[in-house]
């Protein structure tokens, strides 16, 4: 099959035009419609619906798209393979994590690995648990960092990082000075929680369903960061780990009480990847790096 003609076609599907794809290709746009046209002859399939507002893919087209997208991804992973037999001297990182250690718990790791392997590099991606395990089901990401999620056979969690709930508020909010609180004295209070494709907020949700509890006022967001923000204005309060407000904790910008159900209400880490995916060197020693070593008694990798 003619490589150039699937590369034209891969790049028209990208930007469903064939000038744009012209442009970014830096050839003709004759040159891109005949090996569009000559893709479709050797097919016997036409790819491509050709409208007024651009190219929309057929549903052949959408089959050929998705298994090219999975062709380049594997390619780009020998390519990296290849270069990595000099030593780690190149090669490329690919990580899904929840917004909840952007702010210092995966900085810090990659900061230190940086400074033995300078030349890797990395491709990070913050969105909710959910969305991350369909990233490693795709092949999209190397390592996938998550709250705890349910088991699938296909993910492998390489390690868990357990670490209680917590209700984060406002220094000024009415529970703010409190040694310990109740779920239920908190569902008096507005709640301020990350929507159900994070795992924080289902763990959340199947405790107040047993303890047959329910929050007077939910304010739900797509977003950790969102979710501290509106705390810190006095909006409401929340449940987090101490590892998603860090920064704020140690600004004395939000205050942390602890929970009387705490023994209920874990949550944490898992560092997880696709059981069938063969990760780069790259990925494999970052990895390790960020795996910890397992001492008696502790959490540590599951299979």
């Amino acid at each position: 099959m003619d490589f150039t003609a699937l590369r034209y076609f891969l790049e028209t599907a990208d930007s469903q035009s064939i000038r744009q794809a012209s442009d970014r290709l830096h050839v003709a746009p004759s040159a891109v419609s005949r090996k569009i046209a000559k893709l479709e002859h050797d097919l016997k399939s036409k790819l491509f619906e050709r409208r007024t507002t651009g190219m929309r893919l057929t549903a052949a087209g959408i089959i050929l798209a998705e298994q090219l997208r999975s062709t380049v991804r594997n390619l780009d992973r020998v390519r990296w393979q290849i270069a990595e037999l000099e030593g780690l001297k190149r090669g490329e990182v690919s990580i899904h994590c929840i917004e909840g250690v952007v702010e210092n718990w995966l900085p810090r790791h990659i900061a230190r690995f940086k400074m033995i392997y300078p030349e890797i590099n990395f491709r990070i991606a913050v969105m909710s648990t959910d969305r991350i395990i369909e990233a490693l089901m795709a092949g999209d990401s190397d390592i996938g960092i998550v709250f705890f999620t349910s088991e699938r056979p296909e993910i492998r969690v390489t390690s868990s990082q357990a670490e209680a709930l917590n209700l984060i508020a406002n220094p000024g909010h009415p529970l703010a000075h409190r040694r310990q609180v109740s779920l239920a004295e908190i569902t008096q209070h507005t709640l301020v929680m990350p929507n159900a494709s994070f795992g924080v907020r289902r763990i959340v949700d199947r405790h107040f369903s047993v303890a047959k509890l329910v929050a007077r006022d939910i304010l739900e967001t797509n977003s950790i960061q969102l979710t501290r923000s509106l705390v810190r204005h006095g909006v409401g309060c929340t449940l987090l780990p101490h590892l998603s407000v860090e920064r704020d904790l140690a600004a004395g910008l939000l205050t942390s009480v602890k929970l009387k159900d705490a023994n209920m209400l874990a949550t944490g880490i898992q560092v997880c990847t696709h059981r069938q995916h063969n990760l780069s060197a790259a990925a494999e020693a970052f990895l390790n790096t960020i795996t910890p070593k397992p001492t008696a008694g502790s959490l540590g990798a599951s299979d």
